[in-house]
C-alpha cells in the first residue's frame, strides 16, 4: 500500500473503538464516519472527529429489528446516509448526526439494500435484486 498515514484510530481512553469496521466516509466537515459490526447482523455507527476522539455512536432509530448498517454516505450538504440491511432502510442524520428520517423504507424496496451511492443531486442508488434509483429532498 502506497501513500502516507495521517492519523490511526484504534483506542478511546484504552478502550477498542472498533469490533469489526466495514466501511467508513468522510463528512464535510472533516469527521470519519464508521460502520462497525459488532456481529455478522448487528452494528452501529462510530463518529471520530479529525483528531479521532470519539463523538459519538448511532444505534439506529424506530427498528423492528437489531440496527445492521452495511454502508454509509454522506452527500453535499453533510446529510449522513445508511443502509440498514435487515430493516430495509435508508436512515438519514442530518450534518449534526440527529436522527432526520427514513429516506428509503421496506414499501420502496423489493429486497435488503446491500450497497448504495449517492449522487451530488440528492439521489440514492441502492443495490438489491432489482436495482433502483430513489431521490430524496435535502
Amino acid at each position: 500500500m502506497k501513500g502516507k498515514v495521517l492519523l490511526t484510530y484504534e483506542y478511546n481512553n484504552g478502550s477498542r473503538l472498533f469490533t469489526w469496521p466495514f466501511g467508513v466516509s468522510e463528512n464535510i466537515n472533516g469527521d470519519a464516519i464508521i460502520v462497525n459490526k459488532t456481529s455478522y447482523i448487528t452494528g452501529h455507527l462510530i463518529i471520530l472527529d479529525n483528531s479521532g476522539q470519539l463523538k459519538l455512536t448511532y444505534n439506529g432509530q424506530q427498528l423492528d429489528k437489531e440496527f445492521s448498517p452495511l454502508y454509509v454516505k454522506c452527500d453535499t450538504v453533510g446529510n449522513i446516509l445508511v443502509n440498514d440491511f435487515y430493516n430495509k432502510k435508508v436512515h438519514m442524520l442530518n450534518s449534526q448526526y440527529q436522527f432526520v428520517r427514513f429516506v428509503i423504507t421496506e414499501n420502496k424496496l423489493s429486497d435488503f439494500p446491500k450497497s448504495m451511492g449517492v449522487d451530488n443531486k440528492t439521489e440514492i442508488a441502492s443495490l438489491t435484486k432489482n436495482p433502483r434509483n430513489v431521490g430524496y429532498n435535502i
